[in-house]
């Protein structure tokens, strides 16, 4: 890889891993998907300008649906005592979760070491509850999980769409999403134009860097990976996003990390890395956030 390429692989986790703090952030003072809905928006108004044709099919759909509910589960589980370090950790289950999904749909070859990194993956998880000394959220633990499966179909809905200009894609995506996530906004009550009135520059600066960082600068930089390089060679640089997630955690609300935690996540990144590994050289790209 070029040096500039290994610095843009390098930014990627970073604007996640703040990514997951800034949402935290949001929904002190919004409503989770009322957040969600204004991040979207605000992204969708900056990447008008990058929108090229496109083909309206089922799979852009799917993929708009995907992304939209998969990103407004991730920012529900983050809400209250959540750890934004936890999070963003089990978020990375999505990548097992993509190659069995793929296996499913696509008849792609599940090996032994792609079930070696699933196995190992689930161990890691199971390491950090086996003694935990955090307080958990379960029902956040269950919606980033849910969100993950979601995330999964995204990737698998995203690799049907032919439309190499990924900006002008991502606009179209977040553009048709903000219908959608203002319905799903006043059917749950979380629509609430004064909160967005009275808001804090601090709830407010989460959603722009959400939307900047995240679904601009992130998703962009990593589709321009994706289209130069073999996956299996960028995808470990994302795997750093949940140590990005972590530190930017400790500095913004001092959540501590403790021994079976920082076990638990060596070895549930490692069952990632197997997976991503393991899978052909002239694999299928397989996109993420």
């Amino acid at each position: 890889m070029k040096f500039l390429h290994i610095i843009y692989a390098l930014i990627v986790p970073i604007a996640w891993g703040i990514n997951v703090v800034a949402m935290k952030v949001s929904v002190t003072e919004f409503p989770a998907l009322f957040s969600n809905l204004i991040r979207f928006g605000l992204a969708a108004i900056i990447l008008i300008p990058f929108l090229k044709k496109i083909t309206f099919n089922k799979y852009l759909f799917y993929t708009v649906f995907y992304y939209s509910t998969g990103i407004s589960l991730a920012t529900l589980s983050v809400r209250g005592d959540a750890s934004a370090a936890l999070t963003i950790l089990l978020f990375q289950l999505n990548v097992p979760i993509t190659a069995l999904l793929s296996s499913l749909i696509f008849k792609d070859k599940l090996d032994a070491r792609k079930l070696l990194g699933i196995f190992i993956s689930f161990v890691g998880i199971g390491v950090i509850f086996f003694k935990p000394h955090m307080k958990y959220d379960y029902e956040s633990i269950f919606l980033v999980l849910l969100s993950a499966c979601f995330w999964a179909m995204f990737n698998i809905n995203l690799k049907q769409i032919n439309d190499p200009n990924k900006m002008s894609l991502l606009g179209w995506v977040l553009l048709i999403s903000v219908p959608y996530l203002f319905v799903t906004c006043i059917y749950f009550d979380h629509f609430d134009y004064d909160i967005a009135i009275h808001a804090s520059l601090f709830a407010w600066g989460g959603i722009i860097l959400s939307a900047i960082f995240s679904t601009i600068v992130g998703f962009g930089l990593w589709s321009y990976l994706v289209q130069r390089y073999p996956l299996s060679i960028i995808a470990p640089f994302n795997l750093l996003a949940p140590i990005s997630g972590a530190l930017f955690s400790f500095v913004v609300f001092g959540e501590k990390l403790n021994f079976a935690f920082a076990v638990g996540t060596i070895i549930t990144l490692i069952g990632v890395i197997t997976v991503v590994i393991g899978r052909k050289k002239s694999g299928s790209k397989t996109a993420t956030k």
